[in-house]
């Protein structure tokens, strides 16, 4: 396993952030069955003001950004992880150094279908608190359903 080391997000790191999200995205609505719902990070990141979020840290393996994670003091609003880099802790190591950095957060919103993210979440002590129905933020056009997860 590579070392990983957690840092803040640098503007520099913007492109890379692109690719990681778009390539992850795309396997995650894959599993919700959303995969016309696709917009790439820099649409995403735009219509969501993903740059507003007052946490947004990167992880580095490897040599280079390999995950990232925005969040507040209540909840984790992004998490993507390169796919060609799944299952090594890199989206571990972002968890905890979000729940380091804020004890306070408590909610998540999984995409309904994402097994993996969910039973992260889960080892963290988030449980499904319910599911609730409604539009894709971002992306309005498209029905979702998602975990309402907290801890």
């Amino acid at each position: 396993m590579a070392q990983i080391q957690i840092r803040p997000y640098r503007p520099s790191d913007k492109g890379r952030l692109g690719a990681i999200h778009d390539a992850a995205r795309k396997a995650e609505l894959c599993l919700a069955g959303l995969e016309d719902a696709f917009l790439p990070f820099s649409q995403a990141a735009e219509r969501e003001d993903f740059f507003q979020y007052p946490h947004i840290e990167v992880a580095v393996a490897d040599g280079q950004v390999q995950g990232f994670i925005a969040y507040t003091d209540e909840e984790i609003a992004w998490l993507y992880v390169a796919p060609w880099m799944a299952c090594r802790g890199i989206g571990r190591a972002l968890i905890r150094r979000a729940l380091e950095s804020e004890p306070g957060i408590g909610a998540i919103e999984v995409l309904w279908g994402n097994e993996p993210a969910k039973k992260l979440y889960e080892s963290f002590g988030f449980y499904v608190r319910e599911v609730e129905e409604g539009v894709m933020p971002g992306n309005e056009t498209f029905h979702v359903r998602v975990w309402c997860m907290s801890r």
